[in-house]
Order: structure tokens, then sequence, then C-alpha cells
């Protein structure tokens, strides 16, 4: 008890005998601040607003129903993403009738496909992409 009194004057005593700090904060610090502060702010009265308005949004389309699509030329639209599928699964997948609309895209867009970025990723780890060196392989190391 008497060990912890003392650590406990020690530090009041050290602190109370550290010169005072100065630091100039620019005004980078304080738009910062406030940009960030907007953001939250106009984030939070987005939120409020969208979740207020979504009764009358919810009638409007119910009273509206679906006439506004009743004239358009396509009747279903899909997109389909194949960032980062394997080349080869596409063709397995197609023949085996698992992807029958893909299946009717040209040859010349599934030959597009074949060029993997993985092996430009690879490529580029060995250092060569195009027969130019690339950033990734170059070895650097300090002068002297």
């Amino acid at each position: 008890m008497k060990k912890t009194g003392l650590i406990a004057a020690g530090i009041v005593l050290f602190s109370l005998a550290a010169p005072p700090l100065e630091a100039y904060v620019g005004p980078g610090a304080g738009f910062a601040f406030l940009s960030s502060f907007l953001v939250l702010f106009l984030t939070f009265l987005l939120a409020l607003f969208s979740f207020l308005s979504w009764p009358f949004r919810f009638l409007w389309r119910a009273v509206r129903g679906q006439r506004a699509y009743k004239k358009g030329a396509i009747e279903r639209l899909v997109i389909l993403g194949l960032d980062g599928l394997e080349p080869t699964l596409a063709e397995r997948f197609m023949a085996e009738g698992k992807l029958p609309m893909c299946a009717e895209i040209s040859a010349d867009v599934l030959d597009e496909l074949k060029v993997g970025a993985g092996d430009m990723v690879y490529a580029s780890l060995k250092g060569r992409v195009g027969g130019e060196l690339h950033a990734l392989a170059l070895e650097t190391s300090a002068p002297g």
C-alpha cells in the first residue's frame, strides 16, 4: 500500500514537472473534421429521408402498378458477370447444359474470356508482361 502511494506521488510530481507542450494544428485538421462530420450528417439525413419516404413510395408503386414496364421491348434482362471465372469451367458448364444462354454467345466473345487476369499476374510476378520488364520484378537495394 505504501509502495503504491509512493509510485502515484512520483507520477504526479513527474507530470507536474514536465514543461508545457505546444503544437500547431493547421487548418487542414479542421477541414478534415468538418468534412467527415458533414458526410456523416448528410448520410444520416439521407437515411432518415429514405426511411420516412418509404411508405409513400410503396403506395405510389401500388397505385401505378407495373404499367411503366409494359411497353418495354425486352421482357427480361439478366446480367451475368464472369469476372474471375475459369474459362475451362465455363466451357464445361456450357457443354453440360448448365449455362444454355452462354452457349449462344459467339466464339469471339468466349475467346476474350480466355485471357485471364491470373495469367497477367503470374507473368508480372516473373517480371515480363508483353516482353517488358515489370515493376513487381525489379530488385532494389540501398545505395552505398
